[in-house]
């Protein structure tokens, strides 16, 4: 959670955001909490992001590897190219800001679409 709207920055890698859209819902929640919240993609960005001094970066103890930007002090850059999307819930929860939290993107997918994408991708393979 970045501000006191209560809005979020997730990051997403390149495999993930072909399947993302602006105004998907989102189900969020925090790891000590078992109340469940909701929010609505916003923003997509669609370059990869520098990060900043974050709980999230291996630095500070998280799962994401990052090389340290020489140029500029306090900004990393993530070994896999991820995305940033923007968050907003929908009635703003009682969080602090600056924890990190799990969401979950609520799409469905047709698996004739899933196929179709398999097949187009053996085929481009082997010609």
């Amino acid at each position: 959670i970045i501000s006191r709207e209560k809005m979020i920055y997730a990051y997403a890698d390149d495999r993930d955001i072909p399947k993302l859209k602006i105004g998907e819902r989102v189900q969020i929640r925090a790891h000590d909490s078992l109340e469940d919240y909701f929010g609505t993609i916003t923003a997509i960005n669609p370059v990869p992001s520098k990060l900043k001094n974050s709980p999230l970066l291996q630095q500070f103890g998280g799962p994401i590897p990052v090389y340290i930007d020489e140029k500029q002090v306090g900004e990393y850059t993530s070994v896999l190219p991820l995305y940033r999307v923007e968050i907003n819930f929908d009635l703003p929860p009682p969080i602090q800001v600056g924890r990190t939290l799990k969401l979950e993107v609520i799409h469905t997918e047709r698996l004739y679409d899933t196929l179709k994408q398999y097949a187009i991708s053996i085929i481009r393979k082997e010609f």
